[in-house]
């Protein structure tokens, strides 16, 4: 499924794709790293840290 919402992004002329997802979510990171995804930043929403991924297209 996400290889295909990155693949209508692409046919639809956008030049990247951003994320957030908390810090725990190490599975989660996996896949989005697989998919192509980079390491933008994090930061803290309360008491979440949060990872910003994009993903350029």
């Amino acid at each position: 499924m996400s290889q295909t919402a990155i693949a209508w992004c692409r046919d639809h002329g956008m030049r990247s794709l951003i994320l957030n997802i908390t810090s725990p979510q190490i599975p989660a990171l996996g896949l989005y790293f697989d998919l192509g995804f980079m390491e933008a930043g994090r930061y803290f929403k309360g008491m979440f840290e949060m990872v910003l991924l994009e993903l350029e297209l």
